[in-house]
C-alpha cells in the first residue's frame, strides 16, 4: 500500500529523510492527533507517525474492529511500507498492548522489529484485567465506571450528549479488546521496554509495570511522571527528552553529545 494512501497511519510532518520513526499507538478512543505536536520536541530526523484505527477521526463512518486477530494481522500488514529505516513504538494504555502485540507479529513473520518498545500507563501484559469487566454496560453506567477507574472521560464530552453519541463507539470497541485480552507466554523480545507512568493513576500498581521485564531480554527502565493515567500529554516534552536518550545510538551523528531541546 502507498503510504499516501494508507488511513492507518498519520504523519503531521512527514519525513522522507527520516534516519528513525517513532510510531505512536493511541490509547482505547484515542486519537492520534493527540501526538501531532510530539515533533516540536524531537529532532528532525525522527518521524512521528500515528496509528489511526477505523471508527474514529477521519474513519468515524468505518466500522470498530473488536477482535484481536484481525487488529493485530491487519495493522502489521499497514506497516509493511514503514519499516524501510530503523523505527520503535509508544502505546499509550490499549496502544501498550497493540504495540507489542504487533511487535510478536512482527517477530513472527521475520519482519524488521522496534529498535524500542515505550509503553505508557500499561501493566504488564500477563497482569489480570480488572474485574469486572464493564465493556458491555450501558452507556450511563459505562461512562461512570470509565471515569472512576481510569479519568477516561473529560467532563466537557459527558455533559455534550451528542458529542458523547459520537464518542462511546470506538471507545467501547476498545475496552471489548482491552477486557478480552488473553496473554499468550512467549520468548521474551530482544529490544528494550521503557515504562512511564503517572504518580496518580490509580488504575496500575507498580508491580504490575514491573512485570514488563518477563517480556524482554534487556533491562527495563522505568519511570514515574506527575499525573494520572493521561499523563502523557502534559508532560510531552519530558518525555520527549527520556526517548531521546533511549534513541541516541539510532540517530548516528547525534550519537555523541546529545543536545536536548
Amino acid at each position: 500500500m502507498n503510504q499516501l494512501s494508507n488511513p492507518w497511519i498519520l504523519s503531521s510532518q512527514p519525513n522522507k529523510n527520516a534516519s528513525l520513526r517513532l510510531f505512536c499507538f493511541p490509547c482505547a478512543g484515542g486519537l492520534p492527533s493527540r501526538f501531532n505536536s510530539w515533533s516540536k520536541h524531537l529532532f528532525p530526523e525522527i518521524e512521528v507517525c500515528s496509528l489511526q484505527l477505523p471508527g474514529r477521526g477521519k474513519r468515524i463512518k468505518e466500522p470498530c474492529i473488536q477482535e484481536w486477530t484481525v487488529l493485530i494481522e491487519t495493522i502489521t500488514m499497514a506497516l509493511e511500507d514503514y519499516l524501510d529505516r530503523p523505527f520503535v513504538f509508544l502505546g499509550h494504555s490499549l496502544g501498550a498492548l497493540i504495540s507489542y502485540e504487533v511487535t510478536h507479529r512482527l517477530r513472527q513473520n521475520h519482519s524488521p522489529m522496534p529498535q524500542h518498545l515505550f509503553i505508557c500507563g500499561c501493566s504488564g501484559p500477563n497482569t489480570s484485567i480488572p474485574q469486572p469487566s464493564i465493556h458491555h454496560l450501558p452507556p450511563q453506567r459505562f461512562v461512570k465506571e470509565l471515569s472512576q477507574r481510569y479519568q477516561a472521560i473529560p467532563e466537557m464530552i459527558q455533559e455534550d450528549a451528542e458529542l458523547l453519541q459520537l464518542f462511546l463507539p470506538s471507545l467501547r470497541a476498545d475496552f471489548t479488546l482491552f477486557e478480552t485480552y488473553s496473554y499468550t507466554a512467549r520468548t521474551p523480545l530482544d529490544c528494550p521496554i521503557t515504562v512511564f507512568s503517572g504518580l496518580e493513576d490509580l488504575a496500575i500498581t507498580e508491580p504490575d509495570l514491573w512485570n514488563w521485564q518477563q517480556e524482554t531480554l534487556k533491562d527495563l527502565n522505568l519511570h514515574f511522571l506527575e499525573g494520572d493515567h493521561f499523563f502523557l500529554y502534559a508532560q510531552s516534552q519530558l518525555m520527549s527528552e527520556k526517548i531521546l536518550e533511549a534513541v541516541s545510538d539510532l540517530l548516528g551523528s547525534r550519537n555523541e553529545g546529545i543536545n536536548l531541546p
